[in-house]
């Protein structure tokens, strides 16, 4: 029988799963899932993840070229973080 899960415990353990405190397997075996299915939460919150932080009146500004010292430096430190 397939189970659904709440999309909270999903959130959960992809958070879990970037920190790399234990590995795949260890996570996915504490939480009853497949390590698969692990995997898949955490690329799929690594790849929208950015989204969580869009406006929802549209106003959203690109980060890069928004103008400002400040919003230069963000970028520099995004830039060199990843």
């Amino acid at each position: 029988m397939r189970e659904n899960l709440l999309p909270q415990f999903k959130f959960q353990v992809a958070l879990e799963a970037p920190k790399e405190l234990r590995s795949v397997n260890e996570i996915a075996a504490s939480n009853k899932v497949h390590p698969s299915q692990v995997t898949a939460w955490k690329k799929e919150l690594r790849e929208g993840g950015s989204r969580l932080f869009e406006r929802k009146n549209g106003k959203n500004r690109e980060f890069e070229g928004s103008g400002g010292a400040h919003s230069q430096a963000g970028a520099h430190t995004w830039k060199n973080r990843h």
